[in-house]
């Protein structure tokens, strides 16, 4: 509520030339065969691809390849073999190995995902006017959307960029949500992924917020066309993936993030509320089940667990709803009650994978299978 109101944000579209490179990390994914075109047609005179093939697949590796092979400014790498490590090593990988290539910026992108044409010229003008380390986009999930879950996962990511947008309006640390988006060639090289976190975007925004001040611009006007989960299955495995892993990272630099005087209270809030942000499942499951063994109107308990379960409620379907309308989409009945059902469906999901991330040192790193 604090963050609404227009915002006078968009740098008018200017016609730098500083050299770009374009990070996609890809294992086994052939959803990045249809979004070669993407890049192919961006209209900026200096930039080139990198894609990090780590597929297992002889077959998807040799379809890249011929994809590529007369298209000069892309470069593939093949890692496998030098390196072990998770999508963070990927990048960090291919950050050392184009440093005399000289980039100014680097764009981190997946495989699914196709930016329009503008894409670098909006992105480099706004890293360059907005003067900041990062410049975070927007994923736009509207390929396979189709059916009540295609509705309901591109409807909750739009809420996830107005909620993201809302907090760095508020100064509140938003973070690097892991694609689509721009940074200083630099910076990233200097503080690098970790490569043991399975929720490495999570773990860098961290560390730049604590060793110096990382500085952001978010924006739903960048974006990139990105691809729905596969189905339910998918969906999970994916948002237990971050659950564990958001809490994990959080648990390793609780303290630095509590001792260190040079973080502002502000920072400090907004670090707290993204590393708790999962295990607010744990919250909601138990006032849910509190709510039956102490039945309202029995006393001050039950009133409180009342109003938790309302204010969770009511605030989930007015996501639902804010993210329908950023995306334009109608919303019905039948949506809303699917939404609702999430909630506490995912929540057992969420609580399970929060006790994980605070019980073990290495999470598990399942790549999410989509529609594209």
């Amino acid at each position: 509520m604090l963050s609404l109101g227009k915002r006078k944000d968009e740098e008018k579209i200017k016609d730098y030339n500083d050299k770009v490179a374009i990070i996609i990390p890809v294992k086994d994914d052939e959803s990045i065969l249809n979004s070669l075109p993407y890049y192919k047609n961006i209209d900026y005179k200096n930039y080139f691809v990198v894609i990090v093939d780590d597929s297992d697949s002889v077959e998807i590796s040799r379809k890249i390849s011929s994809e590529c092979e007369n298209w000069e400014c892309i470069h593939i790498i093949r890692p496998k073999e030098e390196r072990k490590g998770r999508k963070g090593a990927a990048i960090n990988y291919a950050l050392d190995k184009i440093s005399n290539l000289n980039p100014k910026y680097v764009v981190i992108m997946d495989a699914d995902h196709r930016p329009p044409r503008d894409f670098l010229k909006l992105g480099v003008t706004l890293i360059k006017e907005k003067k900041v380390d990062a410049v975070i986009g927007y994923q736009k999930h509207d390929l396979g959307d189709y059916g009540i879950f295609g509705h309901y996962y591109r409807i909750s990511q739009a809420s996830s960029i107005y909620t993201l947008i809302a907090r760095h309006k508020l100064n509140l640390t938003p973070i690097f949500t892991g694609s689509v988006a721009i940074f200083d060639y630099k910076w990233l090289k200097e503080r690098r992924f970790d490569e043991t976190s399975i929720t490495e975007d999570w773990e860098l925004s961290l560390r730049g917020y604590i060793k110096g001040k990382f500085t952001t611009y978010v924006t739903d006007k960048l974006y990139a066309h990105c691809a729905i989960p596969k189905d339910i299955k998918w969906f999970i495995n994916q948002q237990m993936r971050w659950a564990e892993g958001t809490i994990s990272d959080l648990k390793k630099h609780l303290i630095s993030i509590l001792k260190d005087r040079k973080i502002s209270i502000k920072y400090k809030i907004g670090l707290l509320y993204q590393g708790l942000l999962y295990s607010q499942a744990l919250v909601i499951l138990l006032s849910f089940i509190l709510y039956f063994v102490f039945p309202f109107p029995q006393g001050l308990i039950s009133v409180i667990l009342t109003v938790l379960v309302a204010i969770d409620t009511i605030s989930w379907i007015g996501l639902i709803i804010r993210g329908a309308q950023v995306e334009k989409m109608k919303i019905n009945l039948q949506l809303i009650i699917f939404s609702f059902m999430m909630i506490y469906t995912m929540s057992i999901f969420y609580a399970y994978s929060t006790l994980r991330g605070l019980i073990f040192h290495k999470g598990r790193w399942i790549v999410t299978k989509r529609r594209s």
